[in-house]
């Protein structure tokens, strides 16, 4: 007698139950581990994402300070430009005032010598668009060296008459104010400065 049990009867495409069961069981495995590693993938993504997007605000914080110091100097930047000007202001008003002409400058004193003439002279006659060069020199001395020089006068060309020499205490172009050397506008106020 020859029985055949049900899991050995052959299905209509001559494959056993047993068989099949297999297949599906091993389909249902790997259907399993793949999902599952699509799972450990889809949270490692979200991990990164996460690192991404907390990585992004850090640096969004940091451009806002950033931006905010960069505001805060711009800022102090005027305000130090503003002041510079309103004190460079205040030390014209306080060296010299403008008026209508030159004839009436104060005479010499601690307070007002040839370096408050030649700042007074210079803003006069560049006010007035005239190229001016500030010269120091020692009138008492020939050829004289940078540190010997213990005077101060400016050179005006009104593109008329040519350069011309003006000190406070002299009204004719002597040969002793036709040499000299060239200072610029801040070391003339630094030694209006160092008076006060």
């Amino acid at each position: 007698m020859n029985f055949k049990s049900e899991n050995n009867l052959l299905n209509k495409k001559g494959l056993s139950k047993a068989v099949i069961t297999l297949i599906t069981s091993i389909t249902a495995i790997v259907i399993l581990v793949a999902g599952i590693g699509l799972l450990t993938t889809i949270e490692q993504l979200k991990s990164e994402n996460v690192k991404l997007m907390n990585e992004n605000v850090e640096l969004t914080e940091k451009l806002s300070e950033t931006r905010l110091r960069l505001k805060k100097t711009s800022d102090d930047l005027a305000t130090a430009k503003f002041n510079l000007k309103v004190a460079k202001s205040k030390l014209e008003e306080a060296t010299f005032e403008l008026g209508e002409d030159m004839l009436t400058l104060p005479k010499s004193s601690r307070k007002f010598d040839c370096d408050d003439s030649a700042l007074y002279m210079y803003l006069y006659f560049t006010n007035l668009g005239h190229d001016v060069r500030i010269v120091t020199g020692n009138l008492d001395l020939d050829n004289e060296t940078f540190y010997q020089c213990d005077h101060v006068w400016v050179w005006v060309d009104d593109r008329i008459r040519g350069e011309l020499s003006y000190d406070w205490g002299y009204l004719d172009n002597d040969e002793q104010h036709s040499s000299g050397y060239v200072i610029n506008y801040k070391e003339l106020l630094r030694k209006v400065i160092n008076d006060q």
